[in-house]
């Protein structure tokens, strides 16, 4: 207010949106609604690839769209994403059912076509389809089937395309036989402490146990 001239001058910061912390994403699929997901997704080839990609190796949502049939190393048995926010290229080794959707998918495909093409009007596999061309084929499903009655900015509960990522690696750090330096590696995390967010603090059995019986001596008296 001291300094008129100020007010010409343009704040490189004011497209840059603050983040609630209390808004962060937390909503992770359980494995019946995975099941249910698919069982939903079973009459849409592409959408139910997508899905299967997105939960299988946990990659961001637009470089699924960019991977071409020269990525999918069919020896090694490994999908490589391109490098996304100033990243590194990376491979990710494919579960046993992943990886023969993706032999039948790519079987007809030339190296440098794009594993998802669009198909409307016409088929043409030499461009990636559009982020919002797939959206639209799933996004109104996950409402349909996740979202009733959630605000559209309620990033916490809703399950949107990043819910499929944070789904990948929660279910990963749950296993107690998982080095979290691999689920770094496989979430192309530049830093661990981006990882950890994924590791949730959970009680150990022991103590559930004695807080689930807590007052059950009290109950009998």
């Amino acid at each position: 207010k001291e300094f008129k001239e100020l007010e010409r001058v343009i704040n490189p910061l004011q497209k840059i949106s603050m983040k609630d912390p209390e808004n962060e994403r937390e909503r992770v699929l359980s494995t019946n609604e995975i099941k249910h997901l698919f069982e939903c997704l079973i009459h849409k080839p592409k959408a139910y690839l997508y899905v299967a990609v997105a939960l299988g190796t946990g990659a961001r949502p637009k470089a699924i769209i960019t991977t071409q049939k020269k990525d999918f190393d069919i020896a090694n048995r490994t999908l490589t994403f391109p490098a996304l926010k100033k990243g590194k290229r990376y491979p990710v080794p494919l579960i046993d059912s992943l990886y023969k959707q993706l032999i039948e998918v790519t079987k007809d495909l030339k190296a440098d076509d794009y594993i998802f093409h669009p198909d409307n009007p016409k088929t043409i596999t030499t461009k990636p389809i559009s982020y919002e061309g797939i959206k639209r084929q799933i996004q109104p499903l996950l409402d349909e089937l996740f979202n009733q009655g959630l605000d559209n900015n309620d990033r916490k509960h809703r399950v949107t395309f990043y819910t499929f990522r944070h789904t990948f690696a929660t279910h990963l750090v749950k296993n107690p036989h998982v080095n979290i330096l691999d689920v770094k590696k496989l979430m192309s995390h530049s830093r661990l402490q981006m990882t950890e967010r994924y590791a949730k603090v959970e009680l150990h059995q022991g103590t559930q146990n004695a807080l689930n019986n807590l007052y059950s001596i009290g109950e009998e008296i």
